[in-house]
């Protein structure tokens, strides 16, 4: 497992922004609204921002679109449930730009009539939505490395290093409100909050190459072993 400032990723010029939640401010200055109290609590490294078991509104934001564009694009984070999902949907993270294209990039976890999946979308505002789901309960006890990673024309996800699933994607929205990242919500927050701690947040106008990926999990770890869907995954 390694963090952003261990790796050469940390003086990558296309790195637009690294949150390591131990407090507002990321690697580049730009500083977190915290909205409702999050409170920032043992997590993947040190502290992480949590939310707690029955979050109701809590969540963080900042108005920037980090380089996004509607084009090629990585984020990375770690979450871990403080209660488990039984309605509605959990907005981990979702970057929204609306300077050029008009689109998002959205991380969800969904309660869909009893069965538990996670949704990865690049969200075509005001237009459609183009998304796959992966079946699985998350549980509170583990720790999950997410990917978003977008090409230009195919979105694919990863956790803990196995990819989830990809769709062939591309075009623009026709409205949104803002430039902005919400983490622990989506850009309507409060709407989605997720009961849970997200921890690492880093952004980057590129994707993230495998070893990259590869990197930022299992540095220091055995290589994960292949997940099914709908199966528990071990802690990390």
């Amino acid at each position: 497992m390694a963090r952003f400032s261990s790796l050469a990723l940390w003086t990558d010029s296309a790195l637009q922004e690294v949150y390591s939640l131990e407090d507002l401010t990321g690697k580049n200055g730009h500083t977190l609204t915290n909205n409702n109290s999050v409170t920032f609590s043992p997590a993947k490294y040190d502290n992480g921002a949590d939310c707690g078991a029955a979050n109701a509104n809590k969540y963080l934001n900042y108005n920037s679109n980090f380089g996004y564009n509607g084009g090629a694009y990585g984020i990375s984070f770690w979450v871990q449930l403080d209660a488990e999902i039984a309605s509605g949907a959990w907005d981990f993270l979702e970057l929204v730009d609306h300077s050029t294209s008009n689109t998002s990039l959205l991380f969800v976890y969904d309660y869909n009539g009893g069965t538990r999946q996670l949704l990865v979308t690049r969200v075509r505002l005001g237009v459609a939505g183009d998304q796959f789901v992966y079946p699985i309960t998350l549980g509170t006890s583990s720790k999950y490395h997410c990917v978003i990673n977008y090409d230009g024309s195919t979105l694919k996800a990863y956790l803990n290093n196995v990819e989830i699933g990809s769709i062939a994607c591309s075009g623009n929205g026709l409205s949104s409100v803002a430039d902005i990242l919400t983490i622990l919500d989506g850009r309507n927050a409060p709407s989605n909050p997720t009961s849970g701690i997200v921890d690492e947040v880093g952004l980057i106008n590129r994707e993230f190459t495998l070893s990259e990926i590869s990197q930022l999990y299992n540095e220091g770890t055995s290589p994960s072993a292949s997940m099914s869907p709908s199966a528990s995954l071990s802690p990390s």
